[in-house]
């Protein structure tokens, strides 16, 4: 939500508008997770991210409950933070490198 804070100042500014009358889409592809976020008048008004939102560079995203149950608990930080972009493309990639891997770039 940092990001969208951000982005309310950046936009009045850079439109001299209020902050109650910037709206915008804020996508935020994190290293770990993503989100997006929707801002009407100044407010986030929808949005789905962070554990509950699409995969992100190193993390798997959303994971459905057929799937939690059935691997080797506890399910740890490790569980969550794989199966992200990096570990689809070989995980020898950071994060400056996507524009450079194609394969990577479909999985966004």
């Amino acid at each position: 939500m940092c990001c969208v804070a951000l982005g309310i100042k950046d936009q009045s500014e850079r439109l001299g508008i209020r902050y109650d009358e910037t709206s915008f889409v804020c996508v935020e592809v994190g290293y770990a997770f993503t989100a997006v976020m929707a801002v009407e008048d100044g407010r986030i008004i929808d949005g789905i991210g962070g554990t509950n939102g699409s995969l992100g560079f190193i993390a798997c995203g959303g994971m459905d409950a057929e799937v939690a149950i059935r691997l080797k608990p506890p399910i740890t930080q490790e569980v969550v933070f794989r199966g992200g972009i990096r570990d689809f493309a070989g995980g020898a990639i950071a994060p400056e490198d996507l524009a450079e891997n194609c394969e990577a770039l479909t999985l966004l």
